[in-house]
């Protein structure tokens, strides 16, 4: 197994543990490691949202993201991250259009889906946005995508 795999199985079970500090650090690892790799700095970047990254760090987020879904406009995670950095931006309605042009298969991450609902409800559809969290769960999210719907989950 390369250092690469290997790094990227670590945010996995870091991921997979809850772990998302830890996980956003293997991920900035493999960033330093491999600058070019876009799927490494998107990750990073989500993770760093995540965390309550800076505003900053939000708006360069949203740069590569938006390169990113021009490249590969059914890119998930990419349209994921570029959503959150607009949300912790305070641009709620660009946030929303980010998903505007695609639609969930169930093949998508929960975590992208944890995202969209916190965007839709931020944007007025609450209605939606419950029925996507209730059918989400929690079971597979990091705690701060947790955090984005619990208040779509309670009653």
């Amino acid at each position: 197994m390369s250092k690469s795999e290997r790094t990227r199985h670590f945010i996995g079970v870091a991921e997979a543990a809850g772990r998302t500090a830890e996980a956003q650090t293997f991920a900035a690892e493999i960033v330093q490691l491999w600058p070019d790799d876009a799927a490494a700095r998107n990750e990073d970047a989500y993770l760093q949202l995540l965390l309550g990254a800076s505003d900053g760090a939000a708006e360069t987020a949203e740069r590569e993201a938006q390169v990113l879904v021009a490249r590969e406009p059914w890119n998930w995670s990419a349209r994921v991250a570029l959503g959150l950095a607009r949300l912790r931006l305070g641009k709620k309605e660009e946030a929303l259009a980010v998903f505007r042009d695609v639609r969930a298969t169930g093949s998508e991450p929960p975590g992208a889906l944890a995202v969209r609902a916190a965007i839709l409800a931020e944007n007025g559809y609450e209605g939606g946005a419950r029925g996507d969290a209730h059918n989400l769960g929690a079971e597979h999210l990091l705690p701060e995508e947790r955090a984005l719907i619990a208040p779509l989950l309670a009653d």
